[in-house]
């Protein structure tokens, strides 16, 4: 009776090892990273709250998963217009937010990757509110005193 040997091996198991952290990162390109990190494996990764400033001026205040913007943002551009509201998985406005311009105007309104689609609410810098409604090729179908 001829008995095959049996190699005896451990088996293979992939563990994970994962850091949280707080920080400061500085980039090569002058871009500048401040909050919560973590660290998967080697790869660390923006996580959860913090501010992230390119090296231009604009600045993103967001909750982070693993990089990736969260649905809900604020921008303030270099030129001191800014964002509020939730953008796509690439960054752009889509869904409800407000773009306040430099000189204190702001359109409120439905977005799809970065452009109005419904429900404008233009609010002058005097406090005006007006309702309008964009046709398929941009042009302004009325505006509407609120």
């Amino acid at each position: 009776m001829n008995k095959a040997k049996v190699k005896k091996s451990k088996p293979l198991v992939k563990t994970t090892s994962i850091k949280n952290g707080k920080g400061v990162f500085h980039f090569t390109n002058g871009d500048i990273y401040e909050g919560s990190y973590v660290v998967v494996n080697k790869d660390i990764y923006r996580q959860e709250y913090g501010i992230y400033q390119t090296s231009d001026g604009d600045k993103y205040q967001t909750v982070w998963d693993r990089d990736r913007v969260g649905s809900k943002v604020m921008i303030s551009y270099d030129n001191e217009a800014e964002y509020r509201g939730e953008v796509n998985n690439e960054g752009k406005m889509s869904g409800r937010g407000t773009y306040k311009f430099p000189d204190g105007s702001s359109l409120s309104a439905v977005w799809q990757n970065n452009e109005p689609v419904a429900e404008q609410i233009f609010t002058d810098t005097l406090g005006h509110s007006w309702l309008g409604k964009l046709s398929a090729n941009k042009q302004v179908l009325g505006n509407y005193f609120l």
